[in-house]
């Protein structure tokens, strides 16, 4: 939750100041970029084990960080529509 309130407060207080849609899309792409480097830091190689964790980890920080960029870019609804679509599909579809 905190990615993605710290995700739309970035968009949102580039468009508090006016930014042309070229520079808030150099800020979403820095927010993409800054994510993409923690969700890589979640991913551990464990050698002796020989398997990777952290995958699904990293892409839910990714994901929702998009979220948060979605609400501060455009309607609520957006967010709200793109976080019940992640919610059906991490939790919807696990086997036990």
């Amino acid at each position: 939750m905190l990615v993605a309130l710290g995700a739309s407060l970035f968009v949102l207080i580039s468009l508090e100041f006016g930014m042309s849609s070229s520079d808030l899309s150099r800020v979403i792409q820095g927010l993409a970029t800054g994510i993409g480097f923690i969700g890589g830091g979640a991913i551990l190689k464990l050698t002796k084990e020989r398997e990777i964790t952290g995958l699904t980890t990293a892409a839910g920080i990714w994901l929702t960080a998009a979220v948060g960029v979605a609400v501060g870019v455009g309607p609520l609804v957006v967010g709200g529509v793109e976080c019940r679509s992640d919610m059906d599909h991490s939790y919807g579809h696990r086997q036990n």
